[in-house]
């Protein structure tokens, strides 16, 4: 293990002295949190690799996800979500809120997003 440091010295190089509470638990220290950008709930892997301890953020994916896009708030699509939107697409459609076109080209001319 590695050598002993002051409070004021281990903070200053990312390094925090924790008690081990109750059922094994250790806080992480709120910069640290922050830093990762976790939240309550969130799922952290903790990996022993000799005589040191790693803890790592672990984003997971939901298993009826049919698209997933990994970025700063990761996004994810599931079977739920598309029976939701086309069941709103239906309700849309009876109630008239839809509009009918002939043709793409006329859809096109009446929606100036199209044409982007």
């Amino acid at each position: 293990m590695s050598g002993s440091v002051t409070g004021k010295e281990a903070a200053s190089q990312g390094r925090y002295i924790r008690k081990l509470g109750a059922r094994s638990q250790v806080t992480i220290p709120k910069d640290i949190v922050d830093y990762l950008q976790l939240k309550e709930g969130d799922q952290v892997s903790v990996v022993r690799e000799k005589d040191h301890i790693l803890i790592e953020p672990v984003k997971m994916v939901p298993k009826n996800a049919l698209y997933y896009e990994v970025g700063k708030d990761d996004e994810y699509i599931t079977v739920d979500d598309i029976k939701e939107a086309a069941a709103e697409a239906r309700r849309d459609y009876k109630t008239g809120k839809l509009k009918k076109y002939k043709s793409a080209q006329d859809m096109i001319k009446d929606n100036d997003w199209a044409a982007e």
